[in-house]
């Protein structure tokens, strides 16, 4: 390991105690393996932790109030989108970078 980011590390563990540690690092493997999500709270902005599973079920409830739909009707969405960046940008005075990607 490089000796700068070997010396990184040991700043950000200087300040936890030795269970805090042993906390963090298990943590980091259970994230690892999958078993769990550490994700930012939507109303506090603070950090939680969520099975997969339960992640995945939170995402299903909001996306069956979705509509599909084709995509002529997609392309059409996003090029009206753009064009209204790219209008608020010139506003603003500032340059809008739009990259086209044929789906």
């Amino acid at each position: 390991m490089d000796q700068e980011k070997l010396s990184e590390r040991n700043q950000e563990w200087d300040n936890l105690s030795a269970a805090e540690k042993r906390g963090l690092s298990k943590l980091k493997k259970r994230v690892k393996s999958g078993e769990i999500l550490i994700i930012k709270t939507d109303k506090s902005g603070k950090l939680g932790v969520i099975s997969k599973e339960k992640y995945l079920e939170m995402g299903q409830t909001e996306a069956k109030k979705d509509r599909k739909i084709e995509r002529g009707e997609f392309k059409k969405v996003e090029k009206a989108i753009n064009d209204h960046t790219r209008m608020i940008c010139k506003i603003v005075n500032e340059k809008a970078t739009v990259t086209w990607r044929e789906y």
